[in-house]
């Protein structure tokens, strides 16, 4: 899940896996470290599932 809405996000770090997926990191208002898997196919607007019905894709748009 990838979170959404306001907050203090910090210290973000990315790295591609072999899969091709990107892994990221990064503090979520400073308690917790966070971590989320990003698929190409997402992040290039290819996975029609992601996008919400107002054309939005959690922090991206198309």
């Amino acid at each position: 899940d990838l979170v959404t809405g306001e907050g203090q996000f910090h210290y973000p770090a990315i790295i591609q896996d072999r899969n091709g997926c990107l892994q990221v990191t990064f503090t979520n208002n400073r308690k917790t470290i966070d971590h989320v898997v990003l698929e190409i196919d997402w992040l290039e607007g290819r996975d029609e599932s992601l996008v919400w019905e107002d054309g939005e894709r959690s922090g991206f748009t198309q």
